[in-house]
């Protein structure tokens, strides 16, 4: 940078990262798969776990360097927030289990949307007041009642 980037003949490093850090690898089914229509049509789901998710798409290109050639992430015209639905965190053949943060069961568009932290946040919150409903209750994970989990986290 300090050859060729004009304003940087001076910089240098202060640290970098310890590991290096993979944005997107294999995708999960679960019994609802969230998609790039759902966020942008900021569709409120029945059995939503998380509210008011906000963020643009950041698709990074899956054939070689630099941003996704649709150009999607510079025409996000969406402004309310969506919703995740619970079916989202639960796969869909394996029982007691739920996926939680950039796992969940979405698209490749959708995915670099919902994989932003304060998103995967909320997605982790609910995870966990789901986990915590099964076991008090001793009750499949399938069988929480999705207003409880709102209500635990005050949406």
């Amino acid at each position: 940078m300090r050859k060729f980037v004009p304003g940087y003949e001076s910089c240098f490093i202060i640290d970098s990262a310890s590991l290096i850090g993979v944005r997107e690898t294999r995708h999960f089914k679960g019994k609802y798969t969230i998609t790039k229509e759902d966020i942008l049509e900021a569709k409120v789901f029945d059995d939503y776990v998380v509210k008011d998710a906000y963020f643009n798409f950041d698709i990074h290109n899956i054939t070689g360097a630099s941003l996704d050639k649709t150009g999607v992430q510079q025409k996000f015209l969406q402004a309310k927030g969506y919703t995740i639905p619970y079916r989202c965190l639960l796969p869909d053949t394996k029982k007691n289990l739920l996926f939680c943060g950039r796992n969940i069961s979405g698209t490749h568009v959708a995915h670099s949307n919902y994989r932003a932290m304060p998103i995967c946040v909320g997605i982790g919150e609910a995870a966990g007041v789901a986990a915590s409903i099964a076991s008090k209750r001793s009750i499949p994970l399938e069988e929480v009642e999705t207003a409880e989990i709102r209500q635990i986290i005050g949406i």
